[in-house]
């Protein structure tokens, strides 16, 4: 007695997965694989939880072992890459294509390199402009609303503590003799 199978078109591949030739699952798993690993080297959380809910949506139709094959191989990846490595990489491919597109020399693409790293440091010590904005946002620096709420903290607390100031408070104020040992 022969079983009524269902053939599924292997062209079309149904949101759950079924139907998918081995290549498309091949395809499928290095794909899961290239989102978790940019979900883990994401510079922002945002980036991260887009890149995280892709890689749910392509588990779907691969077995556990797959998934895990995947988990394993980004994985890998991320711990010889910091994060932010993927935009890193994507602008230093625009100035490679940009400096041949103008026919710039290999020495004088250092030069170039020197001059944006130099421009970098300029916008962090400004605390201004998109390096600074980026640093901010990988954590490297602090918000400048932080920084301004830290002066304002540490001038008033340098104001308490001013001989001058008429403060009664116990850190300011000398103790009396009812609060010595």
């Amino acid at each position: 007695m022969a079983k009524n199978k269902t053939k599924l078109d292997p062209r079309t591949v149904r949101a759950d997965g079924r139907g998918m030739t081995k290549d498309q699952r091949a395809a499928r798993e290095r794909a899961l694989s290239d989102a978790m690993f940019t979900a883990l080297t994401a510079r922002t959380e945002k980036q991260a939880t887009e890149w995280g809910h892709k890689a749910d949506a392509l588990k779907a139709g691969l077995t556990d072992a797959a998934v895990k094959r995947a988990r394993k191989r980004a994985h890998e990846l991320a711990d010889e890459h910091p994060p932010g490595f993927i935009e890193a990489m994507q602008s230093m491919d625009l100035i490679e294509e940009v400096c041949a597109d103008y026919g710039i020399e290999t020495k004088d693409m250092d030069v170039l390199y020197g001059a944006v790293a130099q421009l970098c440091m300029f916008q962090l010590a400004a605390q201004r402009g998109p390096f600074n904005r980026a640093a901010e946002d990988f954590g490297l620096t602090r918000p400048a609303s932080v920084v301004l709420a830290l002066r304002d903290l540490v001038a008033s607390d340098l104001a308490a503590r001013d001989g001058n100031a008429v403060c009664d408070c116990p850190n300011c104020r000398p103790r009396k003799e009812s609060e010595l040992n």
